[in-house]
């Protein structure tokens, strides 16, 4: 069986031409070139040298997301017309169920395979909820949530039964608060609750936790760290989120430090939710004591609406300042 298969679901994307489970042929898309001029030359380059013609195909096949929506189209539009004219089949095909299937049986690396504690999913999807519905809009999030949810389960029971990681990207600051409501709604339903090693309630406090942050927000503290004898406490205990990028080879003690400070979580490799009587500087210089000269720091009191940082640079430190403010 002669099968043209297509993949143009992002920038690296790819056409090939198989006779049953052999590649005969496969260029990759390693070119700044739109699919819309670069794809169907491609497909005559392959076809030429396989030594096979179009009318020979039996099978037309295309990775069907998740992917970018223009990508996406052009694919399935090309081989839908390719079938009606010769009147051969179609095969669509989950790029993430591909991408799993062929990773998830590669030999382990532990170094990039595991994290401090177990193994880690070798397959990411970031995906942009407003892509799952051309009418997403905050105007009226009760009908954009549950259409956006009736796409986005498929996705993630997918990544359950693949092993794979799915990143819900924030879009924008307009699309925010319908993002975490999705993100709240979706992992409450039973069957996502167990998705992540998270409860769902911790899911839902994530998000709400970050929502409060930004939206009733005092200014931002200054990045440059605050002395140690200017700190003090009101007593009350307050919840973080913390986000580290370690880029040195620092062999500071960052996990005994978090623990120093109170009950805490690692949700994802860089970001730990703590909960503790500290302030939002106090944090902040603790964390820094185990941290190299080129790693950054961004923490976030959720419970006072102030944020600290640590080494993102002079035109950054005015930009956060600036998002930060709160609305007059």
């Amino acid at each position: 069986m002669l099968i043209l298969a297509l993949d143009t679901c992002d920038f690296r994307g790819s056409v090939a031409v198989l006779r049953d489970d052999a590649v005969l042929k496969i260029e990759s898309h390693r070119t700044d070139e739109d699919y819309s001029s670069w794809l169907l030359p491609a497909i005559g380059r392959v076809l030429t040298a396989a030594q096979a013609e179009l009318r020979e195909v039996q099978v037309f096949a295309a990775a069907a997301g998740p992917g970018s929506f223009t990508g996406v189209r052009v694919g399935l539009t090309t081989i839908k017309a390719w079938a009606e004219v010769y009147g051969r089949g179609i095969a669509a095909v989950s790029r993430l169920e591909g991408l799993a299937r062929e990773a998830n049986d590669w030999p382990e690396n532990r170094l990039i395979d595991r994290d401090h504690g177990e193994p880690i999913p070798r397959v990411n999807v970031s995906i942009k909820l407003s892509s799952l519905y051309s009418q997403f809009d905050p105007i009226d999030p009760a009908r954009a949530s549950s259409a956006v949810r009736e796409r986005l389960r498929p996705i993630l029971r997918l990544a359950q039964r693949r092993w794979g990681f799915v990143n819900i990207d924030m879009e924008s600051h307009a699309l925010k608060d319908l993002t975490l409501r999705i993100f709240k709604e979706v992992f409450d339903e039973p069957e996502f609750r167990d998705l992540f090693p998270v409860r769902a309630e911790m899911n839902a406090a994530v998000a709400s936790m970050l929502m409060a942050a930004t939206n009733n927000a005092a200014p931002a503290t200054s990045s440059t760290p605050a002395p140690a004898a200017q700190e003090s406490t009101d007593g009350n205990r307050a919840h973080f989120a913390v986000v580290i990028d370690r880029k040195s080879q620092s062999r500071g003690n960052l996990d005994e430090a978090i623990s120093s400070l109170g009950p805490w979580y690692q949700l994802l490799p860089n970001v730990w939710i703590i909960s503790t009587e500290q302030t939002v500087n106090g944090v902040r210089n603790r964390l820094l004591q185990e941290l190299g000269k080129t790693d950054s720091l961004f923490v976030i009191d959720a419970s006072r609406g102030k944020a600290a940082w640590f080494n993102f640079g002079p035109e950054a430190d005015v930009r956060i300042r600036r998002v930060w403010q709160k609305a007059s």
